[in-house]
């Protein structure tokens, strides 16, 4: 070869790789100062240089995730993983996607892959337990929340997610034990008292169940899920005044529960029942 082309392809190569540190030093600084679609023009500009970058896909990665541009991101999570297929966040990334999606089944491998990766990641854990419950993947689901607490035994969302499974498995006197100690960890939290009152109801104990609601309303006031369980237990227990009281509460705090009346079949027993019809717009 000419010492003349090769002295030309020197020059080339120089250039591209100034454009190339140009385009991604301006969308770091973008993005640091949270112009997140400028920047994202600036790390396009970069892939279309070298689409192996890298840092190119990473930068643009995090700038679709401050946009919420799902979809789009999934696809740049797997452009990461597929440059590069041991990076966890990348695997982690596209599994929270999925799952946001409610692409359950596809999130759960992801997960996996996190989770084979960094397999001490208590987060990881969970999310995939998550997912696992969501599929009715129950003893599995279980499988990862013990995983996690095992490894920290202080981590509430693993708590939470166990004391849910094992209801669901009728294991209710561990499920209880689950509870009680996520509320020990997060007391200022009423999510730990509401599944408690659940695994009561699921045992036939009300009134216990009735009293766990009332705590956690204490802690949040407007914590719309005790109200809609309440309207549950009293449903089940054949109060329909009560029922239609703590269900009204529910849909002001937040009206999209009515959907969840529909398919709930604690409520089967009012279907043909005209006010409860009305509150519930299935008239």
């Amino acid at each position: 070869m000419s010492r003349y082309i090769i002295v030309i392809l020197l020059f080339v190569t120089s250039v591209w790789a100034g454009e190339l540190e140009d385009c991604l030093n301006k969308g770091h600084a973008l993005y640091k100062d949270k112009r997140y679609d400028d920047a994202l023009q600036e790390y396009d500009r970069a892939i279309s240089l070298d689409s192996e970058s890298l840092e190119a896909w990473r930068g643009l990665s995090n700038c679709l995730l401050a946009l919420s541009l799902r979809e789009d991101l999934i696809y740049a999570y797997e452009k990461i993983i597929e440059l590069d297929p041991n990076d966890p966040i990348a695997h982690f990334g596209r599994g929270v996607c999925l799952e946001e999606l409610g692409r359950n089944k596809e999130a759960v491998p992801s997960f996996a892959a996190a989770v084979k990766i960094r397999p001490n990641n208590c987060e990881y854990l969970h999310r995939m337990g998550e997912n696992l419950y969501a599929l009715n993947r129950v003893e599995e689901a279980l499988q990862a929340f013990d995983a996690a607490i095992k490894i920290d035994s202080g981590y509430y969302e693993a708590h939470l997610g166990r004391s849910m499974s094992l209801n669901i498995l009728n294991r209710f006197e561990e499920a209880l034990k689950a509870c009680d100690k996520a509320h020990e960890l997060r007391p200022d939290l009423p999510i730990a008292l509401n599944n408690k009152g659940t695994v009561f109801i699921a045992m036939g104990r009300f009134d216990e169940a009735l009293a766990c609601y009332d705590r956690a309303l204490e802690i949040v006031p407007d914590f719309e899920r005790a109200f809609y369980n309440k309207a549950c237990a009293y449903a089940l227990l054949g109060d329909k005044a009560k029922m239609l009281e703590y269900l009204s509460k529910t849909f002001e705090i937040e009206p999209q529960w009515r959907e969840a009346v529909k398919i709930d079949p604690d409520f089967d027993a009012y279907r043909d029942d005209a006010d409860f019809k009305q509150l519930v717009g299935l008239e």
